[in-house]
């Protein structure tokens, strides 16, 4: 005898809370837009509060990046990511010289720049006004924008901060 399937655990009045959300964004004139929606402590989909940021991360180049995003009144964007550690000069003198100009490169960016904290880490730090609406793929081609931004810096970035005979390693 097959085993039997396993039991489903959406209760039947999510299922019928589900419906009625779908349906009321159905009647909308405006698509859904980012935020909008929640998941509660049960699993269940929920409006979200107004003015709450919807913050997110993901991987570029095994680089970790944190995503902000704002509605209004004060709707934007916002990019963050720690690129690594400024190198000591003995460590990697003339990565360490080309890093910190490329990081003065980044100051004449419109969007953002990288910069160096106090404890010497790389920090990127981009902003872009939010799009409208505010959709998802509205969020992901500005995150996007702002990544191309930004690339040639963290290629030359990796480039810098990787020892000459590591650059030649397969």
């Amino acid at each position: 005898m097959p085993p039997a399937p396993p039991e489903d655990k959406v209760r039947p009045s999510t299922v019928a809370e589900l419906r009625a959300a779908v349906e009321r964004f159905a009647e909308r004139d405006t698509p859904l837009q980012v935020g909008e929606l929640g998941v509660d402590e049960h699993g269940r989909l929920c409006p979200r509060e107004a003015g709450t940021p919807l913050t997110f991360g993901f991987l570029y180049r095994g680089i970790g990046f944190n995503a902000e995003v704002r509605g209004a009144p004060d709707a934007h964007l916002s990019l963050n990511a720690n690129l690594g550690k400024l190198p000591f000069s003995a460590e990697l003198g003339v990565g360490r010289a080309e890093t910190l100009r490329i990081l003065a490169d980044t100051a004449k960016l419109p969007r953002g720049q990288i910069v160096l904290s106090q404890d010497h880490d790389i920090q990127l730090c981009a902003e872009s006004p939010a799009p409208t609406p505010l959709t998802p793929a509205a969020v992901m081609a500005t995150l996007t924008a702002l990544l191309l931004d930004f690339k040639p810096y963290i290629e030359l970035l990796r480039a810098s901060l990787t020892p000459p005979r590591a650059q030649n390693e397969p």
